[in-house]
C-alpha cells in the first residue's frame, strides 16, 4: 500500500488472512484499500451524473472492517470505518442489479448514519484524545437529518474542546489544517444554509 499498488497490496494482505485469519494488521490494511478503492470511485463522479457504487464491493470493505474490529478494538480503525459509512450513508445510490445477500447496504442511509455515530462513540472510548473529531462528525451527522441547532451546538463543543486540549505546532501541517478550517467555520456554514 505504500507503494501506491493497491491491487498488489490487496493480494498480499487477502493471502497472509488465508493463511492467518487472526492477523489485525492484514484485516485492516485490507479494510483500509477497498474503503480508499471505493473513495476515488465517489471522487471520480461529476456531480450531476448518478452515483452508482458496487454492493458488493461496499459488503466486502465492512466485512473487512467488522473482521479488524472483532480481532482487535482499535480506536484509529474505528474511526476510518465510521467515516467510511458516514460517506456511504450520505453520497451513494446503490444499484439494484447485484444479485448478493447485502448485509449493510438494505438499510436506509439514516442508518448507516446511526451506525456511524455509534462507531464514533466507540471511537472515542478508545481514543479520548479525538473527541473533537467526535463532536464535529456528530455534528455533521445531525446536520445531513435536517437539524439546525443541534449540529451548531456539536461544532461550536468541538471547537471549545480544541481550545481547552490541543496544542498546536508552529507550522501546521495542510492536512491538519484542511480539517481545523472545516470544524471553524462549519457552524457560520450550517446558519448560511438556513
Amino acid at each position: 500500500m505504500k507503494n501506491g499498488d493497491r491491487s498488489l497490496a490487496m493480494k498480499n494482505y487477502l493471502l497472509d488472512v488465508t493463511l492467518n485469519p487472526n492477523r489485525f494488521d492484514s484485516w485492516a490494511a485490507i479494510a483500509l484499500c477497498k474503503a480508499a478503492d471505493i473513495e476515488d470511485k465517489l471522487r471520480s463522479f461529476d456531480a450531476g451524473s448518478v452515483e452508482k457504487i458496487d454492493q458488493r464491493k461496499v459488503n466486502g470493505a465492512v466485512f473487512a472492517f467488522k473482521q479488524a474490529n472483532k480481532i482487535e478494538k482499535n480506536g484509529k480503525i474505528l474511526i476510518e470505518f465510521a467515516q467510511f459509512l458516514f460517506s456511504i450513508g450520505t453520497r451513494v445510490k446503490f444499484s439494484l442489479d447485484a444479485q448478493v445477500p447485502i448485509d449493510i447496504i438494505t438499510l436506509p442511509n439514516f442508518n448507516i448514519l446511526e451506525m456511524s455515530l455509534k462507531l464514533f462513540e466507540q471511537a472515542k472510548e478508545e481514543m479520548p484524545e479525538e473527541e473533537w473529531l467526535v463532536l464535529y462528525m456528530k455534528g455533521k451527522i445531525a446536520e445531513k437529518r435536517g437539524k439546525i441547532q443541534e449540529p451548531i451546538n456539536y461544532y461550536f463543543t468541538a471547537l471549545a474542546w480544541l481550545d481547552q486540549h490541543a496544542s498546536y505546532p508552529k507550522k501546521i501541517q495542510s492536512e491538519f489544517k484542511t480539517l481545523f478550517f472545516q470544524v471553524y467555520f462549519s457552524p457560520f456554514r450550517t446558519c448560511n444554509q438556513v
